[in-house]
């Protein structure tokens, strides 16, 4: 059977070469005899129309058939296609079991799809769950599982609290280049969480991180700045932080309820009920939104 799928992907890459072969034929006799890898290549044929007719509920058969298999690269493709509801309704709970199967057989890319979807789902024992899954990926040398796990560290979710801990594994995620791990590292200085109290180097780092396209630390950085004093030049300034923070993410609720009252007010810029009101439904908007996924 692996002969056939060596044929079928030569075929596919080197059709010239093969132009008397059908690369679709040997994949679903593949496919027929069990093989999951065939089963899964078949289903990205069916999915994408190449060399065949498209069919979607072929090819979710095939991409389920390989998943129960335990190829790992199918069952994240299917908890994938669950979570977006691509062509089928969506099912998280379902996708969550598949991206767990895909992660118990060590996966580090699922170990960390399935914390990120169990952080999602926001419940106290999910947290731990989550948790658990970081923590493996993050053992596995993933930094961005690194980062998350830290974030639950810091606050004690689903995990024991451990400042101190978080803020070092902060650091490591940041020197990898990770934008938010820097702007929590930055909070911890600032707040002295984990770490003794330096304003001046936390500072620093969330302007680093505004810089690399932070809207949570160019909105901290208008919050410290309002925190100052509320005179003109200090006011502006707060605003044109808020402002980036609303550039670098639109969809920024605390960041758009922010300058909506800025308008409002007319703190550091023109004063504005029109733009208030329009920043301000917007903001409603998608945490209507933001609920309704919640939910699903």
């Amino acid at each position: 059977v692996d002969s056939m799928i060596y044929l079928a992907k030569l075929c596919m890459e080197f059709p010239a070469l093969f132009n008397t072969s059908d690369p679709i034929s040997w994949l679903k006799l593949a496919a027929d005899r069990d093989h999951a890898q065939g089963q899964f290549l078949l289903a990205q044929a069916l999915e994408s129309g190449r060399g065949v007719v498209r069919d979607q509920k072929l090819a979710h058969h095939w991409l389920l058939k390989s998943a129960e298999h335990g190829l790992v690269v199918a069952q994240v493709a299917l908890a994938d296609k669950l979570m977006k509801g691509a062509g089928q309704s969506k099912d998280y709970s379902r996708a969550i079991q598949w991206l767990a199967a895909a992660a118990e057989q060590g996966d580090v890319r699922a170990q960390l799809m399935v914390g990120q979807a169990y952080c999602r789902r926001g419940e106290t024992n999910d947290h731990a769950e989550a948790a658990t899954w970081f923590s493996k990926a993050a053992s596995q040398g993933n930094l961005n599982a690194t980062f998350l796990f830290a974030t639950l560290l810091l606050d004690g979710r689903g995990v024991e609290q451990n400042e101190g801990r978080a803020y070092r594994l902060f650091q490591l995620a940041s020197k990898a280049g990770i934008t938010e791990a820097t702007r929590c590292e930055g909070e911890c200085l600032l707040e002295g969480r984990g770490t003794p109290r330096d304003r001046e180097a936390g500072i620093l780092l969330l302007k680093q991180a505004a810089q690399r396209g932070s809207s949570e630390a160019a909105l901290t950085l208008g919050g410290l700045q309002a925190d100052e004093d509320m005179e003109e030049d200090s006011a502006k300034l707060t605003a044109n932080w808020i402002k980036l923070a609303c550039k670098l993410d639109p969809n920024n609720v605390r960041a758009l309820r922010k300058l909506s009252e800025a308008y409002r007010f007319g703190q550091g810029v023109e004063q504005s009920d029109n733009l208030a009101e329009s920043l301000l439904e917007k903001a409603k908007g998608l945490e209507k939104f933001n609920s309704i996924v919640d939910e699903i």
